[in-house]
């Protein structure tokens, strides 16, 4: 009889040998045959199942602490991590970061996602949602409008609206997906930020962010695509001004 957690488990061939055991395993965690913050067979246990070294298990182990998706409790055993952890998205990140011509890349993303994250907005927001998100609309609004506001400042402000909108979708994944689209774009935005000020068009942002809080307050869903691609009529001119020039925004 196979020892409980190690079921559905399959001998695994030798090329790239640990990278096949931590997809295994990933495989094991995705599909709920080990739940979180459950503890996983020993090391021994499934080296035997899988047909591998007991060496080549222990790296893969160490790889999925490394991602926090396992964590290792001394005298006790190897866990299933039962919480979210941000460094959970690191690998994507650095992954993208790596990218060559970003800029176009992310901003059709952001499109897209933005779109859907509002559109969800809208459908799933409470009122305690609508509170948060106009607060964060009026902080925006009253930096825009202070002279002596720094692009640092008035982009953590765009942040927090966005985190706002993001949160009020109630969906797990858009929010894990909007943090790392937050971090890969922060440069080329706050580069956009910077553009709009010394062309006098702060009451730009203004208007966009009114709008957005707006549709989600009033339930509307017109033009949900238009109205964000609007909103980033001037991140678009900047990367472009960016591209004519050679430069990497």
């Amino acid at each position: 009889m196979k020892t409980k957690g190690l079921r559905g488990l399959k001998p695994i061939g030798t090329k790239s040998i640990v990278d096949r055991i931590v997809d295994e395993m990933i495989d094991a965690i995705i599909t709920r045959k080990w739940v979180p913050g459950s503890k996983i067979p020993t090391e021994l246990e499934l080296a035997e199942a899988l047909s591998v070294g007991r060496n080549s298990v222990r790296e893969a182990i160490k790889v999925l602490v490394t991602l926090g998706m396992l964590e290792i409790r001394r005298s006790d055993g190897t866990y299933v991590a039962d919480k979210f952890s941000e460094k959970m998205l690191n690998p994507l990140i650095y992954s993208l970061a790596l990218e060559n011509d970003m800029s176009q890349s992310l901003l059709e993303l952001r499109s897209v996602f933005d779109s859907a994250c509002l559109e969800l907005a809208i459908k799933h927001a409470q009122p305690a949602d609508h509170g948060v998100i106009q607060a964060a609309c009026d902080y925006f609004v009253e930096l825009l409008e202070d002279s002596d506001s720094t692009s640092e400042q008035l982009l953590d402000a765009d942040i927090q609206f966005h985190d706002a909108v993001c949160h009020a979708t109630h969906n797990v994944l858009f929010q894990r997906l909007h943090s790392v689209i937050t971090r890969l774009s922060r440069a080329t935005r706050i580069k956009t930020i910077d553009y709009i000020s010394a062309h006098h068009e702060r009451d730009f942002l203004i208007n966009t962010h009114k709008k957005e809080t707006q549709m989600v307050l009033e339930g509307s869903n017109d033009q949900i695509y238009e109205t964000i691609v609007d909103s980033f009529k001037y991140w678009k001119i900047n990367i472009e001004l960016g591209d004519e020039n050679g430069v990497d925004v």
